[in-house]
C-alpha cells in the first residue's frame, strides 16, 4: 500500500514539475514574441517617419520650384538633400513567423517586407540621385557657371551633357513616382502590425504607435526650405534675379 502511495505521488510530483515547465515554457515564449512585435513596431514607426519626412521635403521643394519657375525641367526638381535613413533598418522576419498563426499573418508578413522593399528603395534611388548631382554640379563648376545667375536651361543641359541630363531626369522620375505610388503602405501596415498584436498580447503588451500626421512633416519642410532659400538668396549676387529662362 506504501508503495503504491509512493508511486501516486512520484507521478503526481511529476506531473505538476512537467505543467509548470510547459507554463514557464510558455511565459517565456510569450515574453519572446512580444519582444520581437514590439521591436517590429520600432522598426516600422522608425522607417515610416523617414520614409513621409523625405517624402514631403521633396514634394514641397518640387512646389515651391514651380511656384517660381512653372517651366524648370524634371531634372532640377530634386535638390541633393540631407534625410534620416539606416541601411540597418530591417525586419527581422524569422522572429516574427508567430504572425501567421493568425488568419492575416500572412498579409502581415507580406506587408512590412513591401514596407521594408519601399524604404530602402526610395533611399538607394535618392543616394544615386545625390552621386549624378555632385557630377553635374562639377560639370558647370568647370564651365564656371553660377547656378545664381539667370541661365538658360539649355544652356545648363549643354555643358551638363546628355547622359548625366538623362540619368537626373529618370532618377527623378522614379522618386516621384514612390512617394507617389507607395505612402499608404507604410500606413497600411502602421494600423495592422499593431493590431494584431493587440489581439495576441492584450493592449497593454504591445507599444503605442501614431500613424504620423502629413501634416505636420510639411510645415516641417515648409520651413526647411524656406529657410534654403533664404540662406541662398542671402548669398546670392545682387543682380542675380535666381531664376533660369526656359
Amino acid at each position: 500500500m506504501d508503495g503504491v502511495k509512493t508511486a501516486i505521488a512520484s507521478l503526481t510530483g511529476a506531473g505538476i514539475a512537467f505543467s509548470f515547465a510547459l507554463y514557464r515554457d510558455h511565459l517565456l515564449q510569450r515574453r519572446d514574441r512580444i519582444a520581437a512585435g514590439n521591436m517590429a513596431v520600432i522598426t516600422l514607426m522608425r522607417q515610416t517617419n523617414h520614409y513621409l519626412a523625405a517624402a514631403a521635403m521633396i514634394r514641397e521643394h518640387r512646389d515651391w520650384l514651380l511656384s517660381q519657375q512653372p517651366t524648370s525641367p524634371l531634372w532640377m526638381h530634386i535638390k541633393p538633400m540631407h534625410f534620416d535613413y539606416s541601411d540597418a533598418l530591417r525586419f527581422k522576419m524569422d522572429s516574427l513567423v508567430f504572425l501567421l498563426e493568425r488568419s492575416e499573418g500572412a498579409a502581415i508578413i507580406q506587408a512590412l517586407l513591401s514596407v521594408e522593399m519601399h524604404y530602402h528603395d526610395l533611399f538607394g534611388m535618392l543616394k544615386v540621385h545625390a552621386t549624378i548631382s555632385e557630377a553635374l554640379q562639377l560639370k558647370l563648376s568647370d564651365a564656371n557657371i553660377d547656378m545664381r545667375q539667370r541661365v538658360p536651361v539649355t544652356d545648363l543641359e549643354r555643358v551638363a551633357g546628355f547622359q548625366i541630363i538623362a540619368k537626373a531626369n529618370s532618377f527623378v522620375h522614379g522618386i516621384f513616382e514612390c512617394i507617389d505610388r507607395d505612402e499608404a503602405a507604410f500606413r497600411e501596415a502602421c494600423d495592422q502590425l499593431p493590431r494584431a498584436l493587440r489581439g495576441m498580447f492584450g493592449r497593454k503588451a504591445v507599444i503605442g504607435i501614431a500613424v504620423p500626421d502629413t501634416a505636420t512633416f510639411r510645415a516641417e519642410a515648409v520651413q526647411s526650405v524656406r529657410g534654403s532659400v533664404a540662406a541662398v538668396a542671402g548669398a546670392a549676387p545682387t543682380t542675380s534675379s535666381n531664376r533660369w529662362d526656359a
